[in-house]
């Protein structure tokens, strides 16, 4: 799968503290290798968007249009 971001995801991920950081960094990798991995639980959220977890508090949102993903949100569940 290839993953890309928009402006909010940066904007999101550039204030991050360091360990939350490596976390999401993990599970984008998973998202590009292996989307089914189970840690990710992969799901459509609702129309257009899909949903991947981070850790037990947080979320990731983004568009699927084909083989790509475009993440839009990073959220505290």
């Amino acid at each position: 799968m290839i993953v890309s971001f928009a402006k909010s995801f940066q904007k999101i991920y550039t204030n991050l503290d360091p360990t939350l950081k490596k976390k999401v960094n993990k599970q984008i990798a998973f998202l590009i290798n292996n989307p089914r991995h189970p840690s990710l639980k992969f799901k459509k959220y609702n129309k257009d968007i899909y949903q991947a977890y981070v850790d037990r508090k947080h979320r990731m949102l983004g568009i699927l249009k084909g083989n790509e993903l475009k993440l839009f949100d990073l959220f505290n569940k």
